[in-house]
């Protein structure tokens, strides 16, 4: 199983929406294979970082949904809100 957090640096708008974007990306997440879970989690010591946490069976199945259309979307509406590009960290489970 394949663990992906991806944190979003966005301005203060931005972390507004997140939860509602998470919520919208998960709707659309539940149709492609491989798909297991997405979620945001929270910094408890920074409460304005906009963290995500998200399960694929493996990893050619998340790469599939990274390189999909859907994927490009929902990274673009976060475009308005963005102060810097994303960063992900990809983890397997063994």
């Amino acid at each position: 199983m394949i663990l992906v957090f991806v944190e979003h640096f966005l301005n203060e708008e931005g972390v507004a929406i997140f939860p509602q974007w998470i919520t919208n990306i998960r709707a659309v997440l539940q149709a492609y294979d491989g798909f297991i879970s997405i979620k945001q989690i929270k910094d408890i010591e920074n409460e304005n970082r906009c963290v995500l946490e998200l399960h694929f069976t493996n990893l050619k199945l998340l790469r599939e949904w990274a390189k999909s259309t859907e994927h490009d979307q929902f990274i673009a509406q976060l475009k308005e809100y963005r102060l810097k590009k994303q960063r992900s960290q990809i983890f397997e489970y063994v």
